[in-house]
């Protein structure tokens, strides 16, 4: 197909899609874009849950398709070819985040005092009924010594 600015506005159909990419047209490669760039991102968006992520996770999507046009083999339609690779992108994309999330140590680290001396917090430390009855026979004993 040659490349023409005047190009009606109408959805491409697969041929011409699959043509114009291959052809690296640019204008056909835009159009296509558009055309498929909205549902391409409510697909990642429902995935990933996250616009930015979904946004990049369509932008993989059309590098894969742009990339793998030629290897393609009319199997299946071309948007159910794409959508797999969309859904495949905002998968790894979704485990890459998932992994990459990290803790802060300095939550999980003792705190101390200006003296140098650990704060304890209370409620950290739970005392079992052992324990009390442990330190009730101490507390009992060294007062008898002291007495």
């Amino acid at each position: 197909m040659e490349a023409d600015s005047n190009l009606p506005t109408a959805e491409l159909d697969d041929d011409d899609a699959i043509t114009g990419l291959k052809a690296r047209n640019a204008i056909l490669t835009e159009r296509f874009v558009r055309q498929h760039m909205g549902w391409m991102l409510a697909v990642a968006t429902r995935i990933v849950r996250d616009a930015h992520h979904a946004e990049d996770a369509v932008q993989n999507a059309f590098a894969k398709v742009f990339g793998n046009i030629d290897s393609f083999n009319r199997q299946s339609a071309l948007k159910t070819w794409m959508h797999r690779i969309v859904v495949n992108e905002s998968l790894m994309l979704l485990r890459k985040t998932n992994r990459a999330e990290t803790v802060p140590i300095d939550d999980l680290l003792p705190m101390f005092d200006t003296n140098g001396c650990r704060i304890e917090d209370r409620w950290a430390t739970v005392e079992t009924p052992e324990l009390l009855a442990v330190r009730s026979d101490i507390r009992a004993r060294v007062n008898e010594k002291i007495g």
